[in-house]
């Protein structure tokens, strides 16, 4: 997921080309001027294709599910792949490309996957359990969602306004729960993934369910998954950490730290396979080491 032409970007492309993975970029529709040949140049080894359908992504709207599944529905109709990565063009590869294959390959179809029950009796998350907040992301309907990436601080405020009184008058004069209506067992976590060709198909089949249930959500990019292979259940055994390094800032703005050279021991050292998220004009220094650490 792609949504302009960075200096992470390219050294991504760059780990990832080998025989052992191919690449599919989705850049998001509001992002002009890209640089397709540029990108296209620093490929050799494997194939590289970019999705003729593109969608404007907003932050924290259903836009992300819809890019997510353009992915994987392009990416699958192009071949029987073993695993599928979803990451950004803000990620590095923390270990070299074949070592991520053969983990993979070696790990019995295991998901790589954040899978966190949500509790109703808790307002805070942590590693192990997500607050009620993630639960009314689904159960509740939400609108004009793309306003929460508005530049206007009033816009944004008026956004949340109206989320609140629509909110308390779907829960207590509408009763409405969207999780109990369809019987979703509560879960959630991060979006990023590394899922087996079986889940992937899975998914795929389930398109317009997951339109049905999360096209008036909100973050539910963090959700959909979880939920849609959680509730199944078939799944549950193997589902394992996603072997994605992200800490977050501490003022609560729910963005990612951007990791500097001064992470560099603790991002190789972490046995993760991706690493979020990177910025040169921030540390340049960072994005070259970690490149040079992977190269096979």
């Amino acid at each position: 997921m792609v949504h302009n032409n960075s200096l992470t970007l390219y050294k991504c492309i760059q780990q990832i080309d080998s025989e052992f993975a191919d690449i599919f970029i989705h850049v998001d529709l509001k992002c002009k001027n890209f640089n397709y040949e540029r990108l296209k140049a620093v490929v050799k080894h494997s194939n590289l294709y970019f999705t003729t359908e593109r969608v404007k992504v907003y932050w924290g709207s259903f836009s992300q599910i819809e890019c997510e599944m353009l992915l994987l529905k392009y990416a699958r109709r192009k071949g029987d792949y073993s695993y599928f990565h979803l990451i950004s063009g803000q990620d590095l590869l923390l270990k070299p490309i074949n070592i991520i294959y053969k983990e993979c390959e070696e790990s019995n179809n295991s998901i790589f996957l954040d899978y966190r029950p949500i509790l109703l009796n808790t307002n805070e998350s942590n590693d192990r359990y997500l607050s009620k907040g993630f639960y009314y992301r689904v159960s509740l309907k939400h609108y004009f969602v793309n306003q929460l990436s508005s530049r206007s601080l009033f816009v944004r405020q008026l956004y949340r306004v109206q989320n609140k009184i629509t909110g308390i008058f779907e829960q207590r004069v509408l009763h409405q729960d969207i999780i109990q209506k369809y019987n979703l067992k509560p879960k959630g976590g991060a979006n990023w993934f590394s899922l087996p060709l079986e889940v992937v198909d899975f998914i795929l089949k389930r398109e317009n369910q997951i339109f049905k249930i999360f096209k008036r959500g909100k973050f539910v990019d963090e959700l959909f998954i979880q939920m849609i292979i959680g509730t199944d259940g078939r799944f549950d055994n193997s589902i394992v950490p996603n072997k994605r390094m992200v800490s977050f800032n501490s003022n609560n703005t729910g963005h990612p730290k951007i990791w500097t050279i001064d992470d560099y021991d603790k991002l190789v050292n972490s046995n993760c396979f991706f690493a979020r998220k990177f910025d040169e004009d921030i540390d340049c220094e960072i994005i070259d080491k970690i490149f040079k650490h992977t190269l096979i």
